[in-house]
């Protein structure tokens, strides 16, 4: 059972989707080394069946289709493409191997089932991960300059003062004693210049 092809195609379409994971997400490196476990041995079997090399060129197109399909603003238009992508996906998947006997080595429904599975999966994450880097920023730093606060240690060249709900570097060109209040006069970064407010 173990050599069934069917078995790993399986395993071989799981482990590159492990791969686009764990390169687009680094983390401990386990994921990305039993995704290439799996990928080599599911490769080791499958590439002991006759191949017919032309069938890349329809999973190539699969991909392109794929990414066109993700550059689309119209709905209608990424509906489009990606069921272009799936059919080129399950097209070219059980046209790639040929059993020993000359016939198909994948099976067709496990082969579409897969496509629509793994292609749906794949564009659920690459659709959420482009929405996320045009989504506009909802949190910016805080204008804190002409805020009252006050300094929870002595500032001279620096201290820190809690000002605006948060707490900051601050530096001021007269000695301020701490638990003192203070107005912040201007901003460099993370580091704001403060003046003591006098009673």
């Amino acid at each position: 059972m173990i050599f069934d092809p069917n078995v790993a195609y399986v395993i071989l379409v799981v482990a590159f989707i492990l791969e686009i994971l764990a390169l687009s997400a680094p983390g401990t490196g386990f994921l990305e080394f039993f995704a290439a476990g799996a990928m080599i041995a599911a490769g080791y079997v499958l590439f002991q069946l006759p191949i017919n090399a032309w069938a890349l060129i329809i999973l190539v197109a699969g991909l392109t289709f794929f990414f066109i399909g993700l550059r689309q603003n119209q709905r209608r238009q990424q509906w489009l493409f990606l069921a272009l992508s799936l059919f080129s996906f399950w097209g070219g998947s059980v046209l790639m191997f040929r059993s020993p006997s000359g016939g198909l080595a994948i099976n067709l429904g496990l082969a579409g089932a897969v496509s629509v599975l793994a292609g749906g999966f794949m564009w659920f994450i690459f659709t959420k991960g482009i929405e996320a880097i045009h989504m506009p920023v909802l949190h910016t730093t805080p204008n804190v300059v002409g805020l009252e606060g006050m300094s929870l240690t002595r500032i001279s060249q620096e201290g820190t003062v809690q000002a605006g709900g948060e707490t900051w570097s601050a530096r001021s060109s007269t000695p301020i004693s701490a638990h003192s209040r203070v107005r912040v006069v201007a901003r460099h970064g993370l580091t704001l210049d403060v003046e003591e407010i006098k009673d």
